[in-house]
């Protein structure tokens, strides 16, 4: 598996990474075998999200025993507010089994308005500084469904990652990368 530098982290990950809502809609046995054959075939970075319902749960069980140095978790919450953000983050380390989490997301942000709010005194910001001085979060990006929002928020400097969708159905991100 081809493997590439992810954003600003250092971190190498593989090209391919592994989203985790579509196996919240399989049953356990099914989903953990998914993950444990992309983990096989040589898949290392693993994004899911606090309200992907169960995902974090199966991608952390599917998981276990695979050495952690060697896998790039990425998870994701939505909250603006600092307190809530944080009580997420401790949650979902305790549904991946996990000590840390390579990388915390604000998850779609898509909007200036919710950009704003997760950068206000007490915002979800703070929140996430603080886990990573504590060593439970390492770097600290963004997601979005807004391409132009995304590029801003990737200039910026504030985001080790900026994560858009681009798959089948969503294609808008497309236009923003430059010809290979």
């Amino acid at each position: 598996m081809r493997q590439t530098t992810l954003g600003s982290t250092g971190l190498t990950v593989s090209v391919i990474g592994f989203g985790g809502i579509p196996i919240t809609r399989l049953p356990e046995p099914e989903a953990a075998a998914l993950v444990r054959r992309a983990a096989d075939a040589g898949l290392n970075f693993f994004d899911t999200a606090y309200s992907y319902g169960g995902s974090e749960e199966r991608i952390g069980r599917a998981l276990r025993g695979l050495p952690r140095d060697r896998l790039v978790i990425a998870t994701k919450d939505a909250s603006s507010d600092g307190p809530m953000f944080a009580r997420h983050v401790e949650e979902s380390l305790t549904r991946l089994g996990m000590d840390y989490v390579d990388i915390i997301q604000f998850h779609n942000v898509s909007d200036r308005q919710r950009w704003d709010a997760i950068n206000t005194p007490g915002g979800a910001r703070e929140a996430a500084d603080r886990l990573q001085q504590q060593g439970k979060v390492r770097h600290i990006g963004v997601t979005s469904h807004n391409a132009e929002l995304a590029l801003e928020m990737a200039l910026s400097g504030q985001f080790a990652t900026v994560q858009v969708p681009i798959n089948f159905i969503a294609e808008e991100a497309l236009a923003l990368i430059e010809p290979c």
